[in-house]
């Protein structure tokens, strides 16, 4: 198969999963609101008694429902989940396409983080070739970038550096800290290659007999 007729094909599934997520959505809209409505409705009918300081009782109109959430509220969650949903499916999309590669000239699919962005082009291999050759330094800020690296390789890293007086403080955010592979051996960053490979869907290994 051609990579023009292979291109071809995944921007159709592509369209038809926009699609279908769309239609998945806005159905499950228009069933929330049509069901919020109905408890409202419901609710506003209940009869709910209210027993005064003197131990009399008396009918209450209707129960507030002032704190309840409110049809927004939910539409609102639903397109947070939605939106969440339509990131995995990319994944799993790009990582499919990905496990298909072979060849050193085979283009390498960006697969989104957990915020549903995609990695700087300068930074993301654009062929399989490109991924087989990533530096060290490379593997670590892609690890970094889809949060693949163990909180505690990024404080052991953090602390030597600041032993080496490289950073002034062992305790600044994470985020502004950029590990080097100098701080790791060598087994270790294998180990982290075949973990962003797997992440990415790519069969390409570093270490023997990994999975």
């Amino acid at each position: 198969m051609s990579l023009e007729k292979l291109q071809k094909e995944v921007d159709e599934l592509k369209e038809l999963v926009g699609k279908q997520s769309k239609l998945i959505s806005r159905t499950g809209e228009q069933v929330l609101r049509f069901q919020l409505k109905q408890t409202d409705k419901q609710l506003s009918e209940i009869e709910v008694p209210k027993i005064g300081a003197d131990g009399s009782v008396t009918k209450q109109d209707s129960i507030d429902t002032s704190e309840f959430a409110t049809n927004d509220d939910i539409v609102q969650l639903v397109g947070e989940l939605q939106g969440q949903l339509n990131i995995l499916e990319q994944r799993s999309l790009r990582r499919t396409i990905n496990s298909g590669l072979t060849k050193d000239t085979d283009l390498v699919a960006p697969v989104l983080n957990s915020d549903g962005l995609e990695a700087p082009e300068a930074l993301y291999p654009t062929t399989l070739k490109d991924f087989k050759e990533l530096t060290g330094d490379a593997v670590l800020s892609l690890c970094h970038f889809y949060e693949l690296l163990p909180p505690t390789m990024e404080e052991e890293a953090m602390l030597r550096a600041f032993m080496e007086g490289k950073i002034k403080s062992p305790n600044i955010d994470p985020s502004e800290f950029k590990p080097s592979a100098d701080d790791y051996s060598k087994p270790v960053l294998d180990g982290l290659y075949d973990e962003l490979a797997r992440f990415l869907g790519i069969r390409v290994r570093r270490t023997e007999n990994a999975w």
